[in-house]
């Protein structure tokens, strides 16, 4: 290595010290979030009566809302994906949402799934 690329190692060492002490608490921040979406994955509404036409289930963007009166039981959860999934009667057969409910995305609320996979492949990376 020649003394200029090992000056220029060295200032960018420096440069990136300087970058980890300042996006220290930010990061921290982030992964802290990124650990309060983790749980909210496994956020679920259970259901002994109905669901009522009219009525509206807000996960994050996702509003669902029954296209007629929804008799439970029944339990609406989060996929892999971050889409509603209705698991109906005690053995929990599972349903896309969109099978008994019109569900909508609200815009005015972050993306989980896109926040999700931005952080972890950043932090994968």
């Amino acid at each position: 290595m020649s003394p200029q690329q090992a000056e220029e190692l060295t200032e960018l060492e420096f440069n990136l010290a300087g970058l980890r002490a300042r996006l220290g608490p930010s990061y921290t921040a982030i992964m802290g979030g990124a650990a309060k979406l983790a749980a909210m994955h496994g956020a679920y509404l259970s259901v002994h009566g109905t669901i009522f036409q009219g009525v509206q289930i807000r996960f994050g963007r996702r509003i669902l809302e029954p296209k007629a009166d929804v008799l439970g039981p029944l339990r609406i959860t989060l996929d892999d994906c971050w889409e509603p999934v209705v698991k109906v009667g005690s053995a929990g057969v599972k349903h896309p949402a969109n099978a008994s409910f019109r569900v909508t995305i609200d815009d005015q609320f972050l993306d989980p799934a896109s926040i999700e996979r931005d952080l972890f492949s950043r932090k994968a990376a």
